[in-house]
């Protein structure tokens, strides 16, 4: 089966499509990906890409990922954001047509967190590659949007929701990665079938590999990977540590980059937590092992309705 995967982000960056599509072509798909330059979650674009050109681009593994030119998140700032969603639509739709033109695909396969307008992309090669489309949605629109502030018009919120529900309707097959998120998304798919479809966990580490990253001997190990943003609390998991610094035995460990790293840092020194360690931004291969040396693993969200639908 001939597959392409359009994701705004993918390898270098750490997201679970990485791994999705490794289990594909194990599965004996031919994967084709199309995507951005790479920049998240610092805003910047990687060191070796340029996110103003196209690019085609061989993957470690052997199969083709086709860049196209997106504008960077930057440092932050709605404008900046907006711009960032909408160039990869754009530039998706026209460079890519271009770029992955005389290809054939039996399945277009869309990773659609935010932004999930992306979808519109699929939607398109559906339509010119006379391919199916599946998309797995990781976001909720327009509830994400409102949830952050990110829009706060109830007449903008209602154009949004008419607008991925005109994109969901045109999938031959939804996904959900929780069963909250499906009972959302069956609303405005009309006679479209969702179904739960979870994120994967991490490959587990092949037996004697050696671990990159050791975690502190003799300590009750907890341990978070991930986004290190406002979205994930990191107030809560650093006052966690500082009712626990008399506690000796107990140690917290964090592995990510995001725009709260700055402020849990700062924190971590005023408060003079020994028991707390940054761990820095990993390689997506080097986690299975970090995990598994863990005592346990922190998940933490701020207290929002729609955040505990994941």
């Amino acid at each position: 089966m001939r597959v392409l995967v359009v994701s705004h982000y993918f390898w270098p960056e750490g997201f679970r499509i990485n791994q999705v599509v490794e289990d594909l072509i194990a599965a004996g798909a031919d994967v084709t990906v199309l995507t951005g330059h790479p920049s998240y979650p610092e805003g910047h674009t990687f060191p070796g890409y340029d996110a103003r050109t196209t690019r085609k681009q061989l993957h470690p593994a052997g199969y083709p990922i086709f860049r196209v030119p997106v504008v960077p998140r930057g440092d932050g700032g709605a404008v900046r954001l907006l711009l960032n969603y909408v160039s990869f639509v754009v530039t998706g739709i026209l460079c890519g047509t271009w770029l992955l033109r005389g290809r054939k695909f039996d399945t277009v396969f869309v990773y659609a967190n935010s932004p999930v307008i992306q979808g519109y992309v699929g939607v398109w090669f559906k339509w010119i590659k006379r391919a199916r489309l599946v998309q797995w949605i990781q976001d909720l629109w327009p509830q994400a949007l409102s949830a952050t502030g990110f829009i706060k018009s109830p007449a903008a919120l209602s154009i949004v929701r008419k607008a991925i529900a005109f994109m969901y309707h045109r999938s031959d097959l939804i996904l959900g990665q929780s069963h909250a998120f499906v009972d959302y998304i069956r609303k405005d798919a009309g006679k479209v079938p969702v179904e739960f479809f979870p994120n994967p966990g991490e490959h587990a580490p092949p037996p004697g590999a050696e671990a990159v990253v050791k975690l502190p001997a003799g300590k009750f190990n907890v341990v978070f990977g991930g986004n290190l943003g406002k979205v994930q609390a990191m107030e809560t998991v650093v006052a966690a540590a500082d009712l626990l610094r008399d506690q000796p035995d107990i140690h917290f460990t964090l592995f990510g980059s995001g725009s709260m790293a700055e402020w849990i840092q700062n924190a971590v020194a005023t408060r003079k937590l020994t028991n707390f360690t940054m761990g820095g931004r990993q390689p997506s291969e080097a986690m299975a092992n970090i995990f598994a040396q863990a005592s346990a693993l922190l998940l933490t969200l701020v207290d929002d309705l729609l955040l505990s639908q994941t």
